[in-house]
């Protein structure tokens, strides 16, 4: 198997000792580790499996002897699928616990007015006042815009504290997710959800496809003083679509996993 998993990010920099467990566990698979994208292109006519962070689409015919790409990202804006479907790709689903627990923190610090706390700290004034108008979660909602793997493991972080939960899939016939109890919504219902919604996360993947997905008229529909997170890959193909679209009433929070 040959591995590229070369990364500027530190976080995502793989090594040959990442894989000494790999490797005692699977001692009958060799390991090939390849520094740059040009070590890849030239092994690709022999690879028949691959562990990478990137592989464009036209590099599958480059590779005739290819039977399966694995990656540890989440999304398909890294990662293309064999647009002949011949040859799997099989994309990390690790990420979900890491991005839940990190946007439970967004939601509950903005949610109980830590900005304010942390600032009377600081000027070392004890104001419980500071803390008047907040709601426990559990009497707000939250609407999870695009209610994939990473969805499903924030939503069942948001149930499980009580909130009531509905998650967008556009092509849903509707119901309730039997794991979580998240609530399904098409398009048909998502406007009236995102003004109803207290919290609105965005999870939808990087691309093209959702660059634009919430646009002008979907971010008006979002209510005075709910707050938005956006997540993971979308942060870095909506950066700067998002800035400035909504006044001083609603909240923007971001998490992200990845470069911006």
């Amino acid at each position: 198997m040959f591995v590229y998993l070369v990364s500027e990010d530190t976080g995502n920099h793989f090594t040959s000792d990442h894989f000494k467990l790999f490797s005692a566990s699977y001692p009958e698979i060799e390991l090939t580790f390849l520094n740059n994208e040009s070590a890849l292109l030239d092994a690709l006519p022999s690879v028949e499996w691959l562990d990478t962070w990137y592989f464009k689409r036209e590099w599958f015919a480059l590779a005739p002897r290819l039977q399966a790409v694995f990656t540890p990202a989440a999304g398909k804006d890294w990662v293309y699928e064999d647009p002949q479907h011949l040859i799997p790709t099989y994309y990390g689903k690790f990420h979900g616990t890491m991005i839940a627990e990190s946007m439970l923190g967004l939601m509950l610090h903005f949610n109980r007015n830590m900005s304010e706390m942390l600032a009377l700290q600081h000027k070392k004034i004890w104001d419980r006042n500071a803390l008047q108008g907040s709601t426990l979660l559990r009497n707000q909602s939250a609407l999870i815009v695009g209610y994939g793997n990473i969805g499903r493991r924030c939503g069942q972080l948001l149930t499980g504290v009580g909130m009531s939960v509905s998650g967008y899939q556009r092509r849903h016939p509707g119901g309730f997710d039997p794991e979580t109890g998240v609530k399904y919504i098409d398009d048909e219902n998502l406007e009236t959800s995102l003004g109803l919604a207290d919290h609105i996360i965005d999870l939808l993947p990087g691309g093209d496809q959702t660059r634009y997905f919430m646009s002008r008229d979907l971010l008006a529909k979002i209510k005075p003083g709910a707050f938005f997170t956006i997540s993971g890959a979308a942060q870095r193909f909506r950066n700067r679509i998002y800035s400035g679209l909504w006044t001083q009433e609603s909240s923007l929070a971001r998490v992200s996993m990845s470069p911006k």
